[in-house]
C-alpha cells in the first residue's frame, strides 16, 4: 500500500505576497476593490492599507473608495491618525 499524500494547499503561494494583492484582474480590480465592495478590508493587513493602494484605479477609474462607498462598507476605511 501506498502511503498517503499530503494534502493539496488551495492557497497560491503567491498570494502571500503582497504584490499578488496588487495585481489587477482583467477589469483592473486588485484584491483591495473587490475587499472594499465586499466589506472584507478587516482582512487585508493594515499595513498594506496605504492612501496609494486605495487609490488604485480600474479599468473604469474606480478606486477603494468608490468600491466601498457603492456597496455600502465605506465605514471599514479609517481615516489616518
Amino acid at each position: 500500500m501506498s502511503p498517503p499524500r499530503p494534502a493539496r494547499s488551495t492557497v497560491s503561494p503567491r498570494s502571500h505576497h503582497p504584490e499578488a494583492l496588487l495585481a489587477p484582474n482583467i477589469s483592473g480590480e486588485t484584491v483591495f476593490h473587490v475587499a472594499a465592495f465586499n466589506g472584507h478590508l478587516d482582512q487585508v493587513p493594515a499595513a498594506l492599507l496605504t492612501a496609494e493602494n486605495l487609490l488604485t484605479k480600474t479599468a473604469n477609474h474606480d478606486t477603494c473608495l468608490h468600491a466601498a462607498a457603492i456597496a455600502g462598507h465605506l465605514n471599514q476605511i479609517r481615516p489616518p491618525c
